[in-house]
């Protein structure tokens, strides 16, 4: 709910519904799990949608974090958040061995995949779809928004005049708007010099 409500702000003011109407889908979605062949569906979820997709997921991340967006960059605004300096190690797991490991796991994990079975007793291939679609479901927003956000460059003049890769690695840069709020109070002049700034990051 705090996710929804936060993407969509215009619904904070009606918290009570919104967990309301999601409890109902829950509860909804929920009915699979209590039939005959809830067991299956327990497993099938499990299986696919927080195992596969949390690894993707993790790999997508522990990638764009450090690589794309900068390890040094995520650090100091973590700085600025918390107020204190942090150590070398969290540029270094971030930036070397997150990803390594991350991709250990899914290569451990395509290594030993089977499709999932009870005992002899294998789901039958739409089942096993599902569960791929529901992996996919997870992290195919990532280059949706990725080529939406490719596209759209061609109506920005600041991309005039520029090829593929330098598109791509101006996409990858982060943009004038993103910066630490207390700086953008201060050019509102909602700041004053002497209060102690919000450690908080903002985008927009």
């Amino acid at each position: 709910m705090t996710a929804f409500v936060d993407t969509f702000p215009r619904f904070r003011p009606k918290k009570t519904l919104v967990a309301l109407v999601m409890c109902i889908i829950m509860f909804i979605l929920g009915l699979t799990m209590v039939t005959r062949a809830g067991l299956y569906w327990v497993d099938l979820i499990g299986y696919y949608s927080s195992g596969w997709c949390l690894v993707l997921m993790g790999l997508a991340e522990g990638t764009v974090f450090p690589w794309v967006y900068g390890s040094k960059r995520l650090m100091a605004d973590i700085e600025h958040m918390v107020g204190f300096k942090l150590n070398m190690h969290w540029w270094v797991c971030w930036t070397f061995i997150t990803p390594v490991l991350m991709l250990i796991v899914l290569g451990f994990n395509m290594y030993e995949f089977t499709p999932l079975a009870f005992g002899d007793y294998v789901l039958p291939d739409w089942a096993q779809a599902l569960g791929w679609m529901m992996t996919v479901a997870a992290v195919i927003p990532i280059p949706i928004f990725a080529i939406y956000e490719y596209v759209k460059s061609y109506k920005n003049p600041q991309f005039d005049g520029l090829n593929f890769g330098q598109r791509v690695v101006k996409l990858c840069k982060p943009t004038d708007k993103w910066m630490p709020s207390y700086e953008k109070y201060k050019k509102k002049d909602q700041l004053d010099d002497d209060q102690p700034p919000p450690y908080t990051i903002g985008m927009s």
